[in-house]
């Protein structure tokens, strides 16, 4: 046996990667942009808000993290959608990022930082409406303080907290004052004759122009500490069996082992993962991989 080769089962394989679109993401786990309080929290040492949803840069668009996988399936956007009605944000002017490897945005119902099954919209869309929701009402606390007038007095406008008087500031103006502040989690109650700026309309696509651009970054974008935050990252193809319910017994380890970047054959409850340091060199080794399986009586 060679001593590249790991056994592992198939939850702490699992444990130990991030999914995304191409292959998977092997490395040590990302801290998470939260405080161990709260996620919603701000994150400590940083002269703008950032939690590990939303960045209000001093300048420039407002970030918002996207917990699930983009695969075409339009997510982006309709996360997009809920946080910017809640948020009182102009979408067009919001930039989606895509969610690091981090356990702060495991799935609600698979408890793992996963992708499928036509859920990401059905378990997560009150969680963006509440995260929207809770940093617009404490800019405008913030705002309240700076003018000393009572929160009841304003309101937000695209962007801007506004008050009676005829006030306004910009959440960008604002975001030094929520840093490392704790955020009070307000409950959105979503009410269809009132929320409906972007819920319940046609808009364009958030990711539109990254992918006309060709600057969307994708899993076999996966390449290094600067788009990934994981240091020496590896990707890995995973190989299922050819029926259902059957388990991995042996495969040709050494012959793959011996190929150009091939780091490792990992040996799962459901198959075999090829890890390699470029998708490439790991889908070459999937071509040749002569697999025993212990199929179903």
């Amino acid at each position: 046996m060679s001593n590249k080769e790991i056994k592992m089962n198939r939850r702490l394989f699992l444990k130990s990667t991030a999914i995304t679109g191409a292959g998977l993401t092997i490395g040590a786990s990302v801290s998470s942009c939260a405080s161990a309080s709260s996620d919603l929290d701000s994150k400590q040492n940083s002269n703008s808000f950032e939690n590990a949803w939303v960045h209000i840069p001093k300048e420039g668009n407002v970030e918002l993290i996207c917990s699930r996988a983009e695969m075409g399936q339009g997510i982006s956007t309709g996360f997009a959608m809920l946080f910017c009605e809640a948020f009182d944000y102009p979408i067009e002017k919001l930039t989606v990022k895509n969610a690091p490897a981090d356990k702060a945005y495991n799935h609600k119902q698979y408890m793992t930082q996963a992708t499928g099954g036509s859920t990401s919209i059905q378990t997560e869309w009150k969680e963006y409406l509440n995260i929207g929701a809770s940093i617009r009402s404490e800019l405008i606390e913030s705002a309240a303080k700076k003018w000393k007038l009572s929160a009841k007095d304003l309101n937000t406008e695209k962007g801007f907290v506004v008050s009676t008087k005829g006030q306004k500031i910009s959440y960008q103006e604002l975001s030094h004052d929520l840093t490392n502040k704790t955020i009070k989690t307000i409950e959105f109650k979503y009410d269809p004759k009132k929320h409906s700026k972007f819920i319940g309309k046609k808009v364009l696509r958030v990711d539109n122009k990254s992918k006309i651009k060709g600057l969307e970054q994708y899993g076999i974008d996966t390449k290094n500490e600067e788009n990934t935050g994981i240091k020496n990252p590896l990707i890995a193809i995973m190989v299922h069996p050819p029926q259902f319910d059957a388990s991995p017994i042996s495969c040709n380890e050494k012959e793959l082992l011996a190929l150009d970047g091939i780091e490792h054959v990992v040996k799962i409850d459901e198959g075999f993962a090829i890890v390699a340091n470029k998708y490439w060199q790991a889908q070459n080794a999937k071509k040749i991989i002569s697999a025993k399986w212990e199929l179903p009586k």
